[in-house]
């Protein structure tokens, strides 16, 4: 008996993980968190960034705001393609596997279209995603050496990806499945 309701409950899971991954809403919920999170550290980041760094923990705190709210944004962005990918195509996020699963500069290409300055944001977003906002090297050095110019903050970031991100959100409602 034991084993016929750990299949049950297999059957039941895999039912449910059909219905998210076709589920452009719920991608969009995953994209709205990390972003809603990623708008919480670019305030705090806009406080400290007229100090100087050679104040005690200024430095620190300036690093940990960059990369925090770069791969926030990173998330946020993978999630609401892949979203935008299933309202068009179900399953479709399945396909976006560049730079390891996280390759949103590509997907963007993919499933919309996007301005030179939102490209260039979601190019350095993902360097971020990938690996500069979790670990202090790529796997290796020539990744780390050609993304060297990619691993910034702009004074603008907020104000690009807040306008993509509703403007992919948009996208995503009017090709979302009724």
């Amino acid at each position: 008996m034991q084993h016929a309701t750990a299949r049950t409950s297999m059957n039941d899971a895999e039912a449910i993980y059909e219905l998210i991954e076709d589920d452009p809403l719920s991608w969009l919920e995953q994209a709205e968190g990390a972003r809603l999170s990623a708008e919480v550290i670019w305030a705090a980041h806009t406080t400290i960034r007229p100090l100087s760094q050679t104040m005690p923990g200024i430095r620190e705190k300036k690093l940990a705001y960059t990369h925090s709210f770069m791969l926030l944004t990173g998330i946020a962005f993978e999630n609401l393609l892949k979203g935008l990918a299933v309202a068009k195509k179900l399953k479709s996020w399945r396909e976006l596997i560049a730079d390891g699963g996280h390759g949103i500069s590509y997907y963007a290409q993919k499933v919309t279209t996007v301005s030179a300055a939102e490209a260039h944001l979601l190019e350095r977003v993902q360097e971020y995603l990938v690996w500069a906002g979790r670990y202090a090297i790529p796997i290796k050095a020539s990744r780390y050496a050609s993304g060297r110019s990619l691993r910034c903050l702009r004074a603008d970031d907020q104000d690009v990806a807040s306008s993509l991100f509703a403007r992919l959100k948009q996208e995503l409602y009017v090709n979302a499945p009724q």
